[in-house]
């Protein structure tokens, strides 16, 4: 089972009672398959790519829509889509600017 919590602390020390502010949001994730590799290269497993497809980007996806939408392929770390050359051998790819590894 794997779960992602966040949350955020301060550092002072209070004696009086806070405020009881509410609101937020808490994203827990779970899942009871067994456990394969984070690395998406190696994993193809259904159960690791529903946390995969949220955690890392690719080269190309499909289109954030519901529907039929959903199906279209779309630049992801790409800035567009290529069409193949040497017989289908071969893919050129630009990534686009700003991306950190």
């Amino acid at each position: 089972m794997a779960v992602l919590v966040s949350g955020c602390g301060g550092s002072k020390k209070s004696t009086s009672q806070p405020s009881g502010n509410k609101g937020g949001t808490l994203i827990t994730l779970a899942n009871a398959a067994p456990s394969g590799s984070p690395d998406p290269q190696v994993n193809y497993t259904l159960q690791e790519w529903q946390f995969l497809i949220i955690t890392h980007d690719g080269l190309v996806g499909f289109a954030h829509a519901g529907g039929k939408q959903g199906t279209k392929l779309v630049p992801d770390l790409a800035t567009s889509i290529p069409s193949p050359t040497n017989g289908g051998k071969t893919w050129k790819f630009t990534l686009r600017s700003g991306i950190k590894f």
